[in-house]
């Protein structure tokens, strides 16, 4: 399990300290997925960020199956849109050469590309230039770059941007069959009709804040609406009406 205390980043913005995240308390268990809901600069990509490793706690703690961060990077996979692909190498050669940075053996890369590739429907991809793709393209190549070493838990920021209705059909399917498989999954995603459909858990972040977490219905009664589209515009925005 993904455990995460108190978790705070404050960074000096023209020698004013900016808090990132405040305190932030959640758990990503394996077998389900969490959906990280906020409107853009609340904090999401700096939480993803910490719990990879790439960025520093001022205050808190994050532990990945009772291990540090530092420790976990294989029991992780980290999709995020700005870390981008190799443009003048093919997408076999983006994933073989990431396959290799997590050490695995010669023998296996070929057969777990191929699976992955099959998996996420991108083989007629394989022999594309990286540079070539479109936005979709990339972001199922981006995708199945951080399933390369088979991680127990995912991160993915924003993983349907870019993707048509039958790619989302298809990511949607998939992540469910990895969450039965026991993976846990975080996913942040401005499309919350999108997150009510997958996530089995939710967490609604603004100001590098948690204003609150549990099921859709958990939020609604929370707020005292009927639908998150409605419960997030109540506890973000003060909205209390949405036509």
């Amino acid at each position: 399990m993904i455990r995460i205390s108190q978790a705070s980043r404050q960074v000096f913005n023209h020698k004013a300290p900016v808090w990132l995240t405040r305190e932030v308390s959640l758990q990503i268990p394996p077998g389900q997925i969490v959906g990280l809901v906020g409107p853009n600069g609340a904090g999401k990509t700096t939480l993803m960020r910490l719990i990879a490793g790439l960025d520093a706690l001022t205050t808190g703690e994050i532990t990945i199956d009772g291990q540090s961060v530092q420790s976990s990077s294989l029991l992780l996979g980290y999709l995020n849109e700005q870390a981008g692909l190799y443009h003048r190498l093919t997408v076999l050669e983006n994933l073989h050469y990431q396959a290799t940075l997590y050490h695995l053996p010669a023998e296996i890369i070929s057969s777990r590309i191929e699976d992955i590739a099959s998996v996420l429907n991108i083989k007629p991809l394989l022999n594309k230039q990286a540079g070539k793709l479109s936005r979709g393209e990339t972001m199922s190549t981006l995708l199945a770059r951080t399933l390369i070493h088979q991680p127990k838990y995912l991160l993915l920021d924003e993983p349907t941007n870019g993707l048509d209705l039958s790619a989302v059909i298809h990511l949607r399917k998939f992540l469910k069959e990895l969450a039965k498989k026991q993976h846990g999954i975080l996913m942040s995603s401005h499309a919350m009709y999108e997150l009510e459909k997958l996530a089995d858990y939710l967490v609604i972040i603004h100001q590098g804040k948690v204003l609150a977490q549990g099921t859709t219905s958990e939020i609604c009664m929370l707020t005292q609406t009927n639908n998150l589209e409605t419960a997030f515009a109540k506890l973000v925005y003060q909205m209390t009406e949405i036509d």
